[in-house]
């Protein structure tokens, strides 16, 4: 996800994430549901859909969120869920589950 004067631009990849992480997470035994979490692990913020973006200093920042309201891609364009676990290959994935002890 590329941010550029308040505009945000999704390339392939962040297109092959949300696509698999709506696929996988619609079947009951999904592993994504492991990483599904309301709150921004980047920034410690709620975004609703109402308000999934904003000013922090002279940069802009947003969210993207699914249908439940799930971080999909936190403010700073990370990838929420672990696109391993979802069917992507991204061995440099790190976990925010290990940085807030979950």
């Amino acid at each position: 996800m590329i941010q550029n004067g308040g505009i945000i631009t999704v390339d392939e990849g962040d297109i092959a994430y949300l696509a698999r992480y709506l696929v996988e997470s619609a079947k009951p035994d999904s592993r994504a549901k492991i990483w599904q979490t309301v709150i921004c692990p980047e920034c410690g913020d709620i975004p609703t859909p109402s308000r999934m973006g904003g000013l922090n200093g002279d940069s802009v920042y947003t969210h993207i969120l699914d249908a439940d309201g799930f971080v999909l891609i936190a403010c700073e364009g990370y990838y929420v869920i672990n696109p391993n676990a979802i069917g992507l290959n991204q061995p440099g994935w790190h976990d925010w589950h290990e940085e807030i002890g979950q």
